[in-house]
C-alpha cells in the first residue's frame, strides 16, 4: 500500500479541559513531545448543542445499561449483520454503545460541535461495519485553524476508575488525513485536575500520550510507542483500556488477521482516582488545507 501520511489521536481525558496553548504538530509524540490541548476547545465548547442525552421522538427509547464486565464487544464481521443491529447483538449490554442504525444522528448523543461553513457529520451508507449506516465526518478544505466536528455524550450521574472503549474507524485516503484529536473520553477528577490518553498513528508511527493536568495547571506527560498502526481505506476495531485504581494501560487492534495487543504500559502518577466520565468523538483541531473525511461505526464505552 502507498504510504500513507495520517495522524489520528484518540483522547482519553479525566476532565473536559480547555489546556491552554496552541494547536500544535502531534506527530512528535512518539519522541516525548508534550503537547497542548489548544484554547480552540474553548471556542468548540461554545458551539456546542444540546445538554443531555438526544430522545427523539421518531428514534426508540434508550436502553438502561446492564451490568457486565468490559469484554471486547465486537462479534465476528458474520455474525454482526446475521444477529440484528450491533448494539442490540452485545450482551452483557455496555454503559453506551452506537451503531448509527437505531434512528436519526443525534439520537443519544449530548450534544455536538460543528465548525460553521466547514465541519459536517452524517449518516452513511456507503461504508459501514454493520449495515445500514456508519458515522461520516468531513471538513471542507481551507477551514479556520484548530476546526472540528464532534459529537458528545456525557454521563453525569457515573463515577468509574476503569474506562474500557472500543471503535472501528476507516480512514480515507481520497483526500487528507484527519490531524487534531478524533476521540475524548473525559474523566473528571474534580479540582480542575485531569488526566488525558491521546491516541496517535500514522503507517509509520503512533502510540498512546499521556498528559495528567494537575488542579494547579502544571501538565506532565510520557508516552507509550505503538508496534503496529491503522491503515487507510479499510476497517481497522480499536479497543482501549485504562485502570486509574490499579494505573494500567493497554491498546490492542483487532479480532481480525492483525489483532494483537500494541501497547501496554503504566499510568502516570496523577493518572490515579474516580472521576466522571464524558466522550467526545470527531475531529477537533483539523489543521489540512485539503478537504478530508472519515468514519466511525460501532463505539462501545464502559465504565465501572
Amino acid at each position: 500500500m502507498t504510504a500513507l501520511r495520517a495522524r489520528i489521536v484518540l483522547l482519553m481525558s479525566s476532565a473536559v479541559v480547555a489546556l491552554g496553548g496552541a494547536c500544535t504538530d502531534l506527530g512528535g509524540l512518539a519522541d516525548g513531545g508534550l503537547p497542548d490541548v489548544p484554547d480552540a476547545q474553548e471556542a468548540e465548547d461554545a458551539q456546542e448543542t444540546g445538554s443531555g442525552p438526544v430522545d427523539a421522538q421518531d428514534a426508540p427509547a434508550q436502553k438502561d445499561a446492564a451490568e457486565g464486565s468490559p469484554v471486547d464487544a465486537r462479534p465476528s464481521d458474520a455474525g454482526i449483520d446475521a444477529n440484528g443491529p450491533f448494539c442490540d447483538s452485545l450482551m452483557p449490554k455496555p454503559l453506551f454503545c452506537k451503531d448509527f442504525d437505531d434512528g436519526p444522528l443525534m439520537f443519544d448523543w449530548s450534544g455536538s460541535s460543528i465548525q460553521p461553513g466547514y465541519g459536517n457529520i452524517v449518516l452513511d451508507t456507503a461504508f459501514a461495519q454493520s449495515k445500514p449506516n456508519s458515522a461520516l465526518f468531513t471538513m471542507n478544505a481551507n477551514p479556520p485553524a484548530c476546526s472540528y466536528a464532534t459529537l458528545v455524550r456525557t454521563f453525569p450521574n457515573v463515577r468509574t476508575t476503569t474506562m474500557h472503549l472500543e471503535i472501528d474507524l476507516r480512514l480515507s485516503s481520497g483526500g487528507a488525513f484527519p490531524e487534531g484529536f478524533l476521540f475524548f473520553l473525559n474523566q473528571d477528577f474534580g479540582g480542575g485536575a485531569s488526566c488525558a490518553l491521546m491516541l496517535t498513528a500514522t503507517p509509520t508511527a503512533g502510540g498512546i500520550f499521556e498528559q495528567p493536568v494537575l488542579s494547579n495547571g502544571t501538565k506532565l506527560g510520557q508516552s507509550h510507542d505503538f508496534l503496529r498502526y491503522p491503515l487507510a481505506d479499510e476497517w481497522t476495531h480499536l479497543v482501549l483500556d485504562a485502570d486509574y485504581s490499579a494505573r494500567t494501560l493497554s491498546a490492542r487492534i483487532g479480532p481480525g488477521p492483525d489483532a494483537g495487543v500494541v501497547t501496554t504500559g503504566t499510568l502516570h502518577a496523577a493518572c490515579q482516582g474516580a472521576g466522571e466520565p464524558s466522550i467526545r468523538m470527531g475531529v477537533h483541531c483539523h489543521e489540512r488545507s485539503n478537504a478530508m473525511e472519515f468514519r466511525f461505526d460501532n463505539i462501545v464505552f464502559d465504565a465501572k
